[in-house]
């Protein structure tokens, strides 16, 4: 598995057990990741922290994850974004349930190439 070092995820999933899974997952590859359990903590941590990229989930208490897929790249246009969803939106999404291999595949996919080391 390729090293994460230095990278922090936001983490917005309503479920605890999900997002306890979700976050055991890639701290386990090497992120730092921030959690939040709805939108509006996901906004405060957003406007607060440095975040490499966000995995959120399609179905949240207050908003839904393209809500903040549009208003975060509204801001930072450049920002890798996964959404993950239990539902069949009609977006790009990693369908839940998923392995701890297909999260991080997903999670490489959106991040790109990492630089070769010397």
């Amino acid at each position: 598995m390729q090293s994460a070092s230095g990278l922090t995820a936001l983490l917005v999933e309503d479920e605890e057990l999900v997002r306890n899974y979700i976050q055991h997952v890639l701290t386990q590859a090497g992120f730092l990741v921030l959690s939040a359990d709805s939108h509006a903590r996901a906004l405060e941590i957003f406007l607060g922290e440095r975040v490499d990229f966000v995995v959120a989930d399609w179905k949240l208490p207050d908003k839904n994850g393209q809500a903040l897929l549009d208003y975060f790249q509204g801001v930072r246009p450049d920002l890798p974004f996964l959404l993950v969803s239990g539902a069949k939106p009609d977006v790009p999404h990693l369908a839940k349930p998923f392995t701890p291999t297909q999260l991080i595949t997903a999670v490489w996919a959106i991040l790109g190439p990492l630089p070769s080391l010397p």
